[in-house]
């Protein structure tokens, strides 16, 4: 099991700039190449939204308004790339289908359409998807590169915070129920729990889950990993509980499944997962 490919997806705003150090962090203790995406819109796609009522000239100033600002968004995403890449003393190179296997090497690419389709593409053969975290102050936000990802693509997806972090990886919360999204969650970052310095199982209310948390900790034990199992009860939020213990514990990144049977947009994600996305200072890797 390893990661060997990854893909992160910048737009250029505030957030980029920790996003994609979060990415270099990582893809550099994997050995892994990493694919920095930038998707540039269309104007085109958004004249039947912005065409009907208007004149033809107000049509084409708003048309040149919108391109200047995928352009200005363009620029500043690879202006970040460029600035990581200074960061770690390597060479900016573009992306391509060939690269050498088991290789730390950041690669850019922009492409022009929607958003969410060009993140499922691009993420369908990646190991993982690095995203930035949705804006905690809207919890019901569409999200198109997350949830392309994380549905579309059904890749695991690490969601970064706003902040940049001093470490990714080394102190890791994993949380638990015994369920088919946390064994999930766990299994697909098994790469990241073997470099760790240490690995904690949290299992929340331990008696109604109906689960043992060693059965997870054997199941790591079987390739090298040594992990603990803590259990709390929890309050009136989960999502919460599991940041508090996380931040108890130092935890510089937390892995869980995401619960939920449809898109962001329909609000049907467990609120757990909502609570823990939208206000987070952790990585947070997830799994659906």
């Amino acid at each position: 099991m390893t990661i060997a490919t990854m893909l992160a997806v910048i737009n250029g705003e505030e957030g980029s700039l920790a996003t994609l150090s979060a990415a270099f962090r990582l893809a550099r203790d994997q050995d892994a190449y990493l694919e920095v995406l930038h998707v540039a819109s269309d104007p085109n796609n958004n004249i039947p939204l912005i065409g009907e009522g208007m004149s033809g000239a107000m049509v084409e100033q708003v048309m040149a308004d919108l391109q200047q600002a995928t352009e200005r968004r363009a620029e500043a995403a690879h202006q970040v790339y460029l600035d990581v890449c200074a960061d770690y003393d390597l060479a900016p190179v573009e992306a391509s289908s060939k690269h050498p296997p088991a290789t730390f090497i950041p690669a850019w690419r922009k492409v022009v359409g929607r958003e969410e389709q060009e993140v499922a593409r691009a993420a369908l053969l990646k190991d993982l998807v690095v995203v930035s975290r949705p804006d905690g102050a809207d919890s019901g936000s569409y999200v198109p590169a997350l949830e392309a990802a994380l549905f579309d693509a059904a890749r695991p997806v690490l969601v970064a915070p706003p902040l940049d972090i001093s470490s990714i990886g080394k102190r890791v919360v994993v949380a638990w129920n015994g369920r088919r999204e946390a064994a999930k969650a766990l299994m697909a970052t098994v790469p990241i729990l073997a470099k760790a310095e240490s690995v904690t199982l949290l299992t929340l209310d331990p008696e109604s889950e109906k689960t043992d948390p060693q059965d997870a900790c054997d199941y790591l034990a079987g390739h090298g990993i040594e992990a603990h199992a803590r259990q709390f009860n929890s309050s009136d939020s989960v999502g919460v509980d599991l940041l508090t213990h996380a931040a108890d514990l130092q935890a510089d990144l937390l892995v869980m499944g995401a619960y939920g049977h449809s898109r962001f947009r329909e609000f049907i994600l467990g609120g757990a997962t909502r609570s823990v996305l939208h206000s987070t200072a952790l990585p947070v890797i997830l799994t659906h």
